[in-house]
């Protein structure tokens, strides 16, 4: 079945690509952006803090830097020792257990496919989740041209220096940054000069290689990483394996510094998502349909650079091209059933009335035949080509005496998108599988081309108003358009333009060497995507990411935030406080409607609402003991009146529920609490145990809260660590130590169409992993 769909022939073409293109760009770049010169070298504490040393951080994307503490706005980072530290295996797990307020939700139940959640807004792989956060690397928008997705698993995380979490709707990081945004830097040869090499093996099959090398000679610099990482998975039927390489060519002058990289990933994650929890109830590890494949194939490269054109004035400028081809496989339950009188009988037929006939690749009426036709295998290719650059100046000039720093800048995206899907009529067998009868519904065909451009104008000025007192304006201007092309007809193609000034404004208070306090508002914007515009029809429902009609144009969304906080280092003490309110305007959900899983429309639900407090501590005790403790108590919730088609709510009144203003969005916990602490024991063995807590949440589907929610849960981690000499670290890992139960999602959805006369509970929850063990080796040889 594969190989008919032109997957099972092209990995080893997709690696020697990886190869070829990372040989290229090493040999014909010319590198980095010195470190140094952007405060990368400086060792970024793992939390905010205020301190006498100042802590640079950037402040767009492209990494223009400022003092932390004249920022108006909450930013937690994770440094190269941190990130190294945790031995995470994906950068998902390694947000969740380092970074205050964020949490993961396993909806694919893959653990490289995760949903990222902060502040209540989503970066997600998954097409169909409100897409709220925006992610950069090196400066490179991260968000997918098509539906704004992330995927995760394409960003190579042994390779990550620095990681910072902003948060809000800062404008300077453009499009989708409604609750936050991450902004990733890479290593290099001059701030990571060793070699080295990270072995481990696991449960359920969890085996995984790392080998990395950098080094400088002069102004020249290089370092290179590849991840080789597999797993068979805790749950039936998920295997996955990642492959990624990484490579930087990086060139440091006295005014002039240039950097090179390519990214290159060919991954198949397999994850079967939610199951019924009637059946979770006999089999915590079964599935309810299977398979359900994605390929990714990604090549970035990009090229930057630096220089100061007078004393404290920089130009910096950074273009990029981007290549990723996404492959899918799913299989998924079908309503057919036998042509009634009004239809060819002895034929298949589909729909409510049992007269609409499925018709094949020819146009000739399907007919029944011996084989039950009672399932889809549906497959997806989504080949995007990706370009652009941005380019800022930051210009250090006094202004009436004071301090003064103001960056101007222009962001250019664009990009190419060739979406093709299509269902094969297929059987379930006993596992739940699906076998593929060879015929392709011809209704299901969908080959749709969307070009995307974006222009973005920024600037932000950051006065010093007095030695104590920081003032920050920032406005964004953003102009897009997105084009659809029909190649099947002309039912999808659409011209949409979307423009929007977006304005921030804030104040920041140096009230000691030690503490600061701020106070801003920021206000942001995301476009419709092209999944959106074509899937927003509430009479005809979309089956992502399969089924697009046309469908009348969707208003963007704009959200303004208001926040306000403290920072402070009291001797080994770290504090932070924020409170928050972001408010979504003309919000686009994904509203569940028909009996599948996954089919539903796209819509402008009005207002919605995410208003909390974030708290956070940490510190060290007697030099050998580290701890930290995070909470956000976060209230997310519709402020609009809704009828919402929910056909299996058991409570739905023919088939709609209504939400009323102060019901709580699906799908986001109101508590999260992590705490961790560390020991030192002599100079060789560290030990560690972190806890994770999120409260419940509503099932998606249930927007009106009228079900008990998904359970909240508890896990336990641990890890410990003995260094063997100089070089050489032996470790382990502990996920979910006391083996608890849990989910992290929940959909409402129809098993009785695999399950007739078995299960009626239409719940279907997300399971957490078990407990898992990892073990691993260390070897790191410094230049």
């Amino acid at each position: 079945m594969r190989g008919d769909h032109g997957l099972s022939n092209i990995s080893s073409r997709r690696l020697a690509a990886t190869i070829l293109g990372l040989g290229v760009a090493l040999l014909g770049g010319m590198a980095s952006i010195a470190e140094g010169q952007q405060g990368e070298t400086q060792q970024e504490p793992d939390r905010p803090t205020v301190v006498d040393e100042i802590t640079v951080i950037g402040v767009t994307p492209i990494g223009a830097g400022v003092d932390l503490a004249k920022v108006a706005a909450s930013v937690q980072t994770m440094g190269a020792e941190a990130i190294a530290r945790s031995r995470a295996r994906n950068l998902s797990a390694l947000m969740s257990r380092g970074l205050g307020g964020v949490h993961v939700v396993e909806a694919q139940g893959n653990p490289f496919q995760p949903d990222v959640h902060f502040r209540g807004y989503a970066a997600s792989p998954l097409l169909g989740s409100p897409q709220g956060l925006s992610v950069y690397q090196d400066g490179v928008r991260l968000n997918e041209l098509f539906g704004d997705t992330v995927h995760w698993d394409l960003v190579p995380l042994s390779a990550i220096s620095a990681l910072a979490l902003f948060s809000g709707s800062n404008p300077l990081f453009g499009l989708n940054t409604l609750g936050g945004s991450v902004s990733i830097r890479t290593k290099s040869g001059f701030s990571d000069r060793s070699h080295g090499l990270r072995a481990e093996a696991g449960s359920f099959g969890q085996r995984g290689v790392s080998l990395q090398s950098g080094g400088a000679r002069g102004k020249l610099g290089y370092y290179l990483n590849g991840d080789l990482m597999s797993e068979n998975g805790w749950r039936d039927f998920s295997p996955s394996l990642v492959r990624r390489l990484f490579g930087k060519l990086s060139w440091q002058g006295e005014a002039t510094a240039v950097e090179a990289s390519v990214t290159a990933a060919d991954n198949r994650l397999q994850g079967n998502g939610a199951a019924p929890i009637e059946l979770l109830t006999i089999d915590r590890a079964t599935v309810f349909t299977h398979p359900d494949i994605t390929d990714n194939a990604l090549i970035l490269a990009s090229v930057g650079a630096r220089r100061e054109i007078a004393d404290g004035n920089w130009l910096e400028g950074r273009a990029y091209f981007r290549r990723n081809n996404v492959e899918t496989l799913n299989a998924d339950t079908a309503d057919f059933q036998a042509c009634l009188a009004a239809a060819p009988l002895d034929h298949l037929c589909v729909g409510e009335d049992g007269g609409t006939p499925v018709l094949d690749l020819t146009g000739n009426p399907v007919s029944l035949g011996a084989d039950a036709v009672d399932a889809l295998n549906n497959t997806s290719e989504t080949r995007q080509r990706g370009y652009g650059g941005a380019l800022e100046t930051t210009i250090r000039e006094g202004i009436l005496q004071r301090d003064n720093q103001l960056i101007v800048g222009v962001s250019y995206d664009a990009g190419r998108t060739r979406f093709r899907s299509q269902s094969e009529l297929a059987a379930l067998t006993p596992d739940r599988g699906a076998e593929g009868h060879g015929i392709v519904w011809l209704d299901s065909l969908v080959h749709l081309q969307a070009r995307n451009r974006n222009l973005g104008l920024f600037v932000t000025d950051m006065l010093t108003v007095s030695p104590r007192v920081s003032l920050t304006v920032s406005g964004r201007y953003n102009d897009t358009r997105i084009e659809l092309f029909d190649e099947l007809g002309d039912d999808l193609d659409g011209d949409h333009s979307f423009g929007r000034l977006n304005l921030s404004g804030g104040l920041a208070l140096q009230a000691s060497s030690r503490v600061s306090v701020f106070a801003g508002y920021a206000e942001s914007s995301r476009a419709p995507t092209p999944v959106e515009l074509t899937c927003a029809d509430p009479e005809d429902p979309c089956r992502l990411p399969n089924g697009f009609v046309a469908d009348p144009a969707l208003e963007q969304v704009v959200t303004r935030t208001w926040e306000g906080g403290l920072r402070a280092r009291l001797r080994s003490l770290d504090l932070r406080a924020v409170v928050f309110q972001s408010v979504n305007h003309d919000d686009i959900l994904f509203v569940s409607s028909g009996p599948l899983r996954g089919q539903g429309f796209f819509e402008n639900v009005g207002r919605t609402r995410r208003r909390g407090v974030e708290l956070g501590a940490s510190g060290r005790i007697a030099g050998r003991f580290g701890w930290h403790v995070d909470y956000m108590h976060l209230s997310p919730t519709f402020d609009t009146v809704l009828t919402v088609p929910s056909p299996n709510h058991p409570l739905a009144v023919d088939g709609e529920i209504r939400v009323e203003p102060g019901d709580a969005i699906p799908g986001i916990p109101r508590h999260n609490l992590k705490a961790g602490f560390t020991a030192n024991v002599g100079d060789a063995v560290e030990l560690g145990l972190d806890l994770m807590s999120t409260s419940s949440r509503y099932f998606r589907g249930d927007e009106a809260n009228l079900l008990a929610p998904v359970p909240g849960f508890t896990l336990l981690n641990a890890m410990g660590s003995y260094r063997v000499g100089e070089t050489v670290t032996l470790y382990t890992t502990v996920t979910n130590l006391l083996d608890a139960e849990y989910e992290t999602f929940g959909v409402l959805g129809e098993p009785g169409e695999v399950f007739a006369g078995r299960f009626d509970d239409p719940r279907f929850l997300g399971p957490g992993a078990p407990r898992s063990l990892r073990a691993g080796l260390e070897w790191i040889l410094p230049r």
